[in-house]
Protein backbone atom coordinates (compact mmCIF):
# COMPACT_ATOMS: atom_id res chain seq x y z
CA UNK A 1 0.00 0.00 0.00
CA UNK A 2 3.03 2.26 0.47
CA UNK A 3 3.18 2.72 -3.31
CA UNK A 4 -0.25 4.37 -3.23
CA UNK A 5 0.79 7.11 -0.79
CA UNK A 6 2.35 10.50 -1.49
CA UNK A 7 3.50 13.24 0.85
CA UNK A 8 3.29 17.01 0.43
CA UNK A 9 5.86 19.64 1.44
CA UNK A 10 4.77 19.45 5.09
CA UNK A 11 4.98 15.66 5.12
CA UNK A 12 1.21 15.12 5.11
CA UNK A 13 0.32 11.78 3.52
CA UNK A 14 -2.50 11.42 1.02
CA UNK A 15 -3.57 8.69 -1.36
CA UNK A 16 -2.44 8.92 -4.99
CA UNK A 17 -5.62 7.07 -5.90
CA UNK A 18 -8.55 5.56 -4.02
CA UNK A 19 -6.97 2.47 -2.41
CA UNK A 20 -10.18 0.41 -2.29
CA UNK A 21 -10.90 0.96 -5.99
CA UNK A 22 -7.26 0.31 -6.87
CA UNK A 23 -7.25 -3.00 -4.99
CA UNK A 24 -10.56 -4.04 -6.55
CA UNK A 25 -9.22 -3.38 -10.03
CA UNK A 26 -5.59 -4.56 -9.72
CA UNK A 27 -5.42 -7.19 -6.98
CA UNK A 28 -5.56 -10.13 -9.39
CA UNK A 29 -2.50 -8.91 -11.29
CA UNK A 30 -0.57 -8.07 -8.11
CA UNK A 31 -1.28 -11.51 -6.62
CA UNK A 32 -0.32 -13.17 -9.90
CA UNK A 33 3.14 -11.59 -9.65
CA UNK A 34 3.46 -12.41 -5.96
CA UNK A 35 2.34 -16.02 -6.55
CA UNK A 36 5.77 -16.81 -8.02
CA UNK A 37 7.40 -15.95 -4.70
CA UNK A 38 4.85 -17.94 -2.73
CA UNK A 39 5.51 -20.97 -4.89
CA UNK A 40 9.29 -20.53 -4.63
CA UNK A 41 9.04 -20.83 -0.83
CA UNK A 42 6.53 -23.65 -0.96
CA UNK A 43 3.86 -21.45 0.60
CA UNK A 44 5.84 -21.17 3.86
CA UNK A 45 4.59 -17.86 5.27
CA UNK A 46 7.46 -17.62 7.74
CA UNK A 47 10.09 -17.89 5.00
CA UNK A 48 8.22 -15.44 2.79
CA UNK A 49 7.86 -12.95 5.65
CA UNK A 50 11.56 -13.12 6.51
CA UNK A 51 12.68 -12.60 2.93
CA UNK A 52 13.42 -8.94 2.15
CA UNK A 53 12.79 -9.59 -1.53
CA UNK A 54 9.16 -10.45 -0.86
CA UNK A 55 8.46 -6.88 0.28
CA UNK A 56 10.35 -5.39 -2.66
CA UNK A 57 8.38 -7.60 -5.05
CA UNK A 58 5.05 -6.56 -3.53
CA UNK A 59 6.01 -2.87 -3.72
CA UNK A 60 7.13 -3.30 -7.33
CA UNK A 61 3.86 -5.02 -8.24
CA UNK A 62 1.84 -2.13 -6.78
CA UNK A 63 4.05 0.48 -8.47
CA UNK A 64 3.77 -1.28 -11.83
CA UNK A 65 -0.01 -1.32 -11.67
CA UNK A 66 -0.02 2.33 -10.58
CA UNK A 67 2.14 3.25 -13.59
CA UNK A 68 -0.19 1.36 -15.92
CA UNK A 69 -3.13 3.27 -14.43
CA UNK A 70 -1.36 6.60 -14.98
CA UNK A 71 -0.55 5.72 -18.60
CA UNK A 72 -4.16 4.86 -19.31
CA UNK A 73 -5.48 8.13 -17.86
Amino acid sequence: MRALLKSDAEGKLTWKTDPAKFIDKHLDEIVRKYKVLIQAFGGDAQKIGKNDGSYALALDAFETELLKLAQNS
